[in-house]
This record gives structure tokens, C-alpha cells and sequence, in this order.
């Protein structure tokens, strides 16, 4: 009877990573390593007549693929710079369109920017995996204006299930499969 009994396991996959990006060479990240890219980032850093500018860009590949939006943000181009424990799930606000920034400061017609540059932070990824949606985060270091290096990835396997900002393992069984597991153990028939 045991044997009939196999519990769903949720797991994160992570994925330990040392890449800097380059001026002006997008980068494409395959989150779950499907062959697909998810999302695609591009550091862009330069001069103007009138100003210097830096700008961390990041793009879903899908339509429905988003990052998620910082709640209280008037500015609608910066993605939220997430600390670690932070809950990514279907009940955050994500941008699925268009390029969000993540570091982006303009000098000499008024100095702005996203919330992202020297730190380590985290950005709440939601993607497609056979037309389920599936979250995910991706940690970076952004340094100084040309400085951004991406030092890991994750996501969670169960569509719609969220994952913690920073975990990189865990596998856990659901409630009623452990109930029932617990019920065979005492002898239930």
C-alpha cells in the first residue's frame, strides 16, 4: 500500500553563476535550462553630448514572461531591488512588457536612477514552462556605473508555487500526501 503512495515534491533549482556582463552584449538567461532564453539583460553605458548615462536593462523573452514591479514606485521603468527572504509568487505586481532597469542613473540633466546600484539584490522573475507559470529570482552585485555581475539563479519546479528570494534548496511534501503517509504509518487501512 506504501508503494501506491508517492508524494509531489516542489523543488527549487539553482544555478551558481560568475557572469559579468559587457557593455553593449546582451545576455540571455535560460532560467530552467531548457534550451530557451526566459530573459535577456543588457548593460549599457555611454556619453552623450550633454550627460553620461549607465543603464542594466532587463527583458522577458515571452509574452507573458514579467519582473517584478516595486509597489510603491512612481517610476514605471525600475525593477524592485528584492533583499533576500523576500517572497516571489503570483501575488506580487510584475512588469511583462517592455525593458525594466535595474541600474540606471543619467548625469548632467539631473541625476536618477533605480534603487539597485552598490548592492547585492534580488529580481522576481515570473516565466513559462509548457504554458504554466513557474517564479524564479536572479542575484546580482551592481557596482559602480559599468560594474554588474550576475551570482546566481533560481526557480521553482511546481507551476504557481512561489520561491523565496535567495533559497537555493529545498523539497517538501503537500499536506495531504503527508496526512495520508502518517495514516498508513499508524496502520490505516
Amino acid at each position: 500500500m506504501l508503494a501506491l503512495v508517492q508524494p509531489a515534491e516542489a523543488r527549487i533549482v539553482c544555478t551558481p553563476a560568475h557572469k559579468q556582463l559587457v557593455n553593449h552584449k546582451p545576455f540571455n538567461l535560460d532560467l530552467n535550462h531548457d534550451g530557451m532564453n526566459d530573459f535577456k539583460f543588457v548593460l549599457s553605458v555611454g556619453r552623450q553630448t550633454s550627460f553620461e548615462y549607465s543603464r542594466l536593462g532587463v527583458t522577458g523573452v515571452g509574452k507573458t514572461d514579467g519582473i517584478v514591479h516595486p509597489l510603491n514606485s512612481n517610476s514605471g521603468f525600475c525593477a524592485a531591488a528584492l533583499p533576500k527572504g523576500t517572497q516571489i509568487g503570483p501575488k506580487r505586481l510584475f512588469k511583462t512588457s517592455g525593458p525594466m532597469f535595474f541600474n540606471s542613473t543619467y548625469q548632467g540633466v539631473g541625476n536618477y536612477g533605480c534603487p539597485w546600484f552598490d548592492r547585492q539584490a534580488y529580481l522576481g522573475l515570473k516565466f513559462s514552462v509548457n504554458g504554466k507559470v513557474h517564479f524564479g529570482w536572479a542575484r546580482f552585485v551592481v557596482k559602480q556605473a559599468a560594474f554588474a555581475e550576475l551570482t546566481g539563479y533560481a526557480y521553482e519546479t511546481t507551476p504557481n508555487k512561489p520561491i523565496i528570494a535567495g533559497k537555493t534548496k529545498g523539497t517538501e511534501e503537500t499536506a495531504s500526501e503527508t496526512g495520508t503517509l502518517a495514516a498508513l504509518a499508524r496502520g490505516a487501512k
